[in-house]
């Protein structure tokens, strides 16, 4: 470790930061694509959220530590790299809301889905005892809609699912599809 006796308190105090948030936003991004993260309201992006708090943390660590070794100023590698934090937090943001525009379930009967399959999008809990989302193509178009599970096992994200029912004209009842 003679190259970190080598380099300035501010580069070290960077590549602490940038490691630390860079492996905090991996474990978060893994676990919410577990199921371990529930959103508040369907389709919700916020600008100010803590995955966007790690990002712009991660991303600005990174870029600092790239600048310092350019121009040797703190000031200047600072504020170039916060410019470019908050443009790459706020691309992926736009980004995300154009995706997710594009699957955002539109105006399909529910009903037309029995009998389709579909991928689990956000994890549907076990036993009927919360909802989660599949992502169901239909008519050459990726649609999204809230779901519930009676097996006995939580459906996490990617698992393929047939939608047996409608539950209350907008939540579809889906079973987990097992290759045999």
């Amino acid at each position: 470790m003679s190259w970190w006796n080598e380099i300035t308190k501010f580069e070290q105090i960077s590549y602490i930061i940038a490691t630390a948030s860079s492996v905090v936003l991996l474990v978060y991004t893994v676990l919410s694509m577990l199921g371990f993260e529930k959103s508040k309201a369907d389709d919700e992006l916020k600008l100010v959220s803590f995955r966007n708090f790690l990002s712009l943390l991660a991303v600005g660590a990174w870029l600092t530590i790239v600048f310092y070794k350019a121009f040797k100023q703190v000031f200047i590698s600072l504020i170039i790299s916060v410019i470019g934090a908050l443009a790459l937090v706020i691309l992926v943001n736009t980004v995300s809301r154009i995706f997710l525009k594009k699957y955002k379930t539109t105006e399909i009967d529910p009903a037309s889905t029995v009998g389709l399959t579909g991928t689990v999008y956000e994890s549907i809990p076990k036993k009927e005892s919360g909802k989660g989302r599949v992502i169901i193509e239909i008519g050459g178009e990726m649609k999204v809609f809230p779901a519930t599970s009676k097996s006995e096992k939580k459906l996490t994200y990617g698992s393929i699912v047939k939608i047996i029912k409608v539950i209350d004209d907008k939540i579809l009842l889906v079973e987990e599809v097992t290759e045999e």
